[in-house]
């Protein structure tokens, strides 16, 4: 029986598969997530994060990827909104991982073919993103960005995608520009790389600073 991780050991092998996929290592990333995913004790900050890196895997084996998150995220098919499951949340369901695991478990839906059934997690998606601002500690960040971009509206994705910037959205942005699963349609569309060009620009940046600070 796998034994069971503590929180700071699922957040250990998450900031591991980052910093894999960082250097594009691609399969040590998927095996971290796929060894973590295997163990109990999973909370649902760390699933969505562990199940979005293990579909790297096999992208285009949408069943395997619908029954992960269904594993992973068993709020998704328990059938509360998320804002029914304020009991969850003392022990690892906070609304704003159900809302991201949502808009992918969306997308998925839409792409195998079942809108309306995925009509019911965009409107869960819809309605947090109508109670929280985009830049607070649970905030909703750029899931407006992605929830357009799944339902196919590109232009509204990217105006969406400015916004979040314009207002100082750095989260992982490296890892949402190349393996955000959301945001994958947007792939080589001048408008997107610019943007992000923009955050690899003040990365940089403040790494400079950081830098001169450090040598002084």
């Amino acid at each position: 029986m796998a034994p069971t991780p503590t929180g700071a050991t699922l957040l250990t092998n998450l900031r591991r598969a980052l910093i894999e996929l960082h250097y594009d290592r691609v399969d040590n990333a998927i095996q971290i997530a796929k060894d973590s995913l295997q163990r109990k004790g999973q909370r649902s900050s760390t699933g969505i994060n562990f199940t979005r890196i293990a579909r790297l895997a096999n992208p285009d084996d949408l069943d395997a990827i619908r029954n992960s998150y269904e594993l992973a995220i068993p709020a998704l098919v328990n059938g509360r909104r998320f804002d029914e499951q304020v009991f969850y949340w003392s022990i690892g369901f906070a609304p704003r991982d159900y809302a991201k695991a949502a808009v992918d478990y969306a997308g998925l839906l839409i792409e195998m073919g079942n809108a309306d059934r995925a009509a019911k997690y965009i409107a869960d998606v819809e309605s947090f993103i109508a109670q929280v601002p985009r830049m607070d500690w649970w905030g909703y960040g750029i899931l407006d960005a992605e929830l357009a971009a799944v339902q196919g509206n590109r232009d509204a994705a990217l105006d969406a995608l400015e916004a979040a910037i314009d207002a100082g959205w750095m989260e992982r942005w490296w890892f949402n520009e190349k393996y955000n699963p959301n945001l994958a349609s947007l792939h080589g569309d001048p408008r997107y790389e610019a943007l992000f060009k923009r955050l690899t620009n003040k990365a940089a940046e403040q790494l400079a600073l950081y830098r001169a600070g450090s040598s002084q």
